[in-house]
């Protein structure tokens, strides 16, 4: 009887705990459309209590009560660092109050751009603002947008993102996107998986087309070439010379390289056209009517950079004047030595 008065207890305290969970998950998931006022008003009420523009804004409520939850940027200076904060605004007394402010990232480095993807959730219990923006670095040769779903804690006011990583080159047009932090989730399975769910269906997110994996297609002769020589972007970190060491090429009927004057320059002979720009050297036999790549590798690197004269030793042979060195290509074998200056 004693046992049995024990398991009924125990059953109607797991099932009003179950209870009350679920009910205070549900007053977070109803703050989704318990706004009162827009989000421009929102962005208006921040502006005129902390004098800073805020970078986004949602009304909305936490604990039963309607508050303002914004993103800004603290920066001093227009084009100073990065000092994005979260603010928490409430109503006392029928006017609006700062009750928080925390930092949540500082950066020196990189743009930042944050998108309309802001609103309140709860996960295993605990509300968290989800947001989107997009970091992006300055003056690179190679355009890289690292794009950030994010989870801002309203507990404990601690950042977790899925980071996604979108690389173009400015060259070939070539996209490759990646995610570089997966590993990090390990024991976050939930957050996980609730940011997974909003990347999966993000515009953001680099989802290659048919052409543009076929690497048959001459328009993505440089994918290819990158895949068929994958110890060519590292030939100049060795610091030794190299001797008749082969390149993997792919000889296409259609002029592949674009005809763009601004981009490239050109050097030929009698049997080739050598066609250049700051991240490729690409060449057209002449009796063949082909058209090849001969070397291409990012040009932003410490030991070497785009400055170079390109000439003919031979009808055969080129010779790349880099400041680094002198790369060597005999255009017959397919083949490249490299012959480094003494200086460096």
């Amino acid at each position: 009887m004693k046992a049995s008065f024990f398991a009924i207890l125990i059953t109607i305290s797991t099932l009003q705990s179950a209870y009350c969970q679920t009910k205070d998950i549900d007053d977070y998931r109803d703050a989704k459309t318990s706004a009162k006022i827009s989000r421009e008003t929102a962005k208006n009420i921040f502006v005129n209590l902390v004098h800073i523009k805020p970078l986004n804004c949602i009304d909305t409520e936490v604990d039963k009560k309607e508050c303002i939850l914004c993103m800004a940027d603290r920066k001093v200076i227009e084009y100073g660092p990065l000092d994005i904060a979260f603010y928490k605004l409430t109503k006392f007394a029928n006017a609006w109050t700062v009750e928080t402010e925390k930092p949540v990232f500082t950066d020196s480095f990189n743009y930042c751009e944050f998108y309309n993807d802001f609103e309140v959730t709860v996960i295993n219990g605990k509300p968290y603002t989800y947001l989107l923006y997009m970091l992006s670095p300055e003056g690179n040769a190679v355009a890289l947008d690292m794009y950030r779903f994010a989870l801002y804690s309203l507990t404990d006011f601690q950042l977790t993102t899925l980071n996604y990583d979108l690389y173009t080159d400015a060259y070939s047009g070539n996209k490759d996107g990646k995610f570089t932090n997966i590993v990090e989730f390990a024991n976050k399975l939930e957050l996980r998986n609730y940011l997974e769910s909003k990347a999966s269906k993000s515009p953001y997110i680099y989802r290659p087309t048919a052409k543009e994996l076929d690497l048959n297609d001459p328009d993505n002769y440089a994918k290819r070439w990158i895949l068929d020589n994958p110890n060519i972007s590292f030939v100049w970190s060795t610091n030794v010379d190299t001797n008749q060491k082969q390149i993997r090429t792919f000889y296409y009927n259609k002029d592949i390289h674009r005809d763009t004057p601004s981009q490239w320059s050109t050097v030929e002979n009698n049997q080739y056209q050598i066609f250049y720009s700051s991240g490729e050297l690409l060449g057209y036999e002449k009796f063949n009517k082909k058209y090849f790549p001969i070397w291409i590798e990012p040009c932003q690197h410490h030991y070497q950079d785009c400055n170079r004269n390109i000439s003919f030793i031979n009808n055969d042979t080129l010779k790349i004047e880099y400041p680094a060195g002198d790369l060597i290509v005999d255009l017959q074998k397919m083949s490249y030595r490299i012959k480094l200056f003494k200086s460096r």
